[in-house]
């Protein structure tokens, strides 16, 4: 669920996105083209993303925007897993394989 914030979804979605979905915005990569029959329409508007910069921005900027919510997507996944690996020393020895 999304409340006023922002999410990026590299893969698939399930068959009813944005349901409980409030004041957010979701970027959606549809690469199987079948994103619009798996959204809650009645909850979203789904746009494509030139239209929600209503062309007022460069291309580049477009792209950098969301490559900068990845990145930040990333780092954050990978300092939640690494505490938790640290903080579950004794089982992150049978996670690992030497």
């Amino acid at each position: 669920m999304v409340t006023g914030g922002r999410v990026v979804v590299l893969g698939p979605t399930g068959r009813n996105f944005a349901a409980g979905m409030s004041g957010g915005i979701a970027y959606v990569l549809d690469e199987a083209g079948d994103f619009q029959g798996r959204c809650n329409h009645g909850m979203v508007d789904v746009e494509p993303l030139a239209a929600m910069f209503n062309g007022h921005l460069a291309h580049e900027f477009v792209h950098m925007y969301l490559a900068g919510l990845i990145v930040a997507g990333f780092v954050v996944a990978v300092v939640v897993l690494g505490r938790d690996c640290l903080g579950d020393s004794a089982g992150l020895g049978a996670r690992v394989g030497l």
